[in-house]
């Protein structure tokens, strides 16, 4: 009984082993299905009739020209301001004056430099014209004695006096014009010192408000610098954009435009009416000296009384590309720089046919077109 479990024992044994050789140490993975490649997709879009537009949104602030006061003196030493910003003031009113003191010192000194130059110009041609006398004198000496005398020696001696008193008399016409240079000189300078002193007070060229003070005490100012910065009373706020400089064009900058105090778009905030201020041909000519644009710049229409103050932020927007009743495609749908200019692909049948078109700038979802399709034909539209 004992050595029939053995022998059973180990067939059962023998038949594992077998079993476990027949089978795989790891189990094999089924081969992927084929990947049928997705075609490639022609979506098409159909020629509509409607509006093209682009709205665009730009920060600015109200803003208005001011007058620059300056002075009408050749310059000096700022004194002190009568006007403060916000002041009310009048045509021909004292708003500020230079440094007088100062003025009158360098008035005081220059005359007396002028009376000194005068004093020693005229003991300076006075010893000159004393010393041409005395050559005068032995002139006529030299002359008596020659003819008492008469020889070589006596002309020799006469005519050397005659050219000492030539050059004498030369000397101080010299003299003389050197003096009356500098003396015009001085004179001239204490001309203008006093010009200044009598232009010293700067008064309001027109009515308005006083916006800024540009100086301050003891600086020194020329007729060149600005002193102040008056707002006239008739001067209508602007709006001026305040971002960085881009093209200035009418097209680009055209009419259409409307503002909108603060940031938010609630279309309960009063909007107003924007028209495009045109650059004059000297504001041109001046900023493109300095090569920089001229700013951009919108007149707000409406009631002057509701106009929004100076200083307030607002939200610039207009339609930089704006059509009423179009044909318009995709944007997509354009082609850029064909042979014939720009082209589309219109489909017929299920076939794509090459088709030049006259279009608009594109905007950033439809193109206006102009001519080459018609309302209904369907377009090829890249994905």
């Amino acid at each position: 009984m004992r050595g029939r479990m053995i022998a059973l024992f180990t067939i059962g044994i023998i038949l594992l082993f077998l079993a476990s050789c027949s089978s795989p140490r790891h189990p094999v993975n089924n081969a992927p299905d084929i990947i049928n490649p997705v075609a490639a997709r022609m979506d098409s879009a159909f020629v509509t009739r409607g509006a093209v537009k682009t709205v665009e949104h730009l920060p600015g602030i109200t803003r208005t020209d001011s007058v620059a006061v300056r002075l009408e003196s050749v310059g000096g030493r700022f004194g002190e301001f009568y006007v403060f910003p916000g002041d009310t003031v009048t045509a021909g009113q004292l708003l500020a004056r230079l440094d007088t003191d100062n003025l009158g010192k360098q008035i005081e000194r220059k005359e007396y430099e002028i009376n000194r130059m005068r004093q020693l110009n005229f003991f300076d041609n006075r010893e000159r014209l004393l010393e041409i006398a005395a050559l005068q004198l032995n002139y006529a000496e030299a002359n008596r004695a020659a003819a008492e005398n008469p020889g070589l020696n006596s002309i020799e001696n006469i005519n050397k006096i005659s050219g000492n008193i030539e050059r004498a008399v030369l000397a101080v016409s010299h003299a003389q014009e050197r003096q009356a240079l500098d003396l015009r000189d001085a004179e001239t300078r204490l001309s203008r010192l006093r010009d200044e002193a009598a232009n010293a007070e700067i008064t309001a060229p027109v009515d308005g408000t006083v916006i800024f003070l540009a100086v301050s005490h003891g600086e020194r100012v020329n007729n060149r610098d600005v002193i102040l910065y008056i707002k006239p009373h008739n001067q209508r706020v602007f709006v001026e954009y305040i971002g960085q400089e881009m093209n200035l064009s009418h097209a680009r900058w055209g009419a259409g435009a409307q503002g909108r105090i603060g940031e938010s778009v609630d279309a309960t905030e009063q909007i107003f009416d924007l028209a495009f201020i045109q650059p004059t041909l000297e504001e041109q000519l001046y900023y493109n000296r300095r090569g920089i644009a001229p700013p951009i710049r919108y007149e707000i229409l409406g009631d002057e009384t509701a106009l929004p103050p100076a200083g307030e932020f607002m939200s610039i927007f207009f339609y930089t590309h704006w059509h009423e009743d179009t044909l318009r495609i995709p944007r997509n749908a354009l082609f850029i720089g064909g042979a014939d200019g720009n082209y589309v692909y219109r489909i017929e049948n299920g076939t794509h046919i090459y088709t030049p078109v006259t279009s608009a700038v594109p905007t950033e979802t439809y193109v206006a077109i102009f001519s080459g399709l018609e309302e209904g034909d369907e377009v090829f539209v890249r994905p």
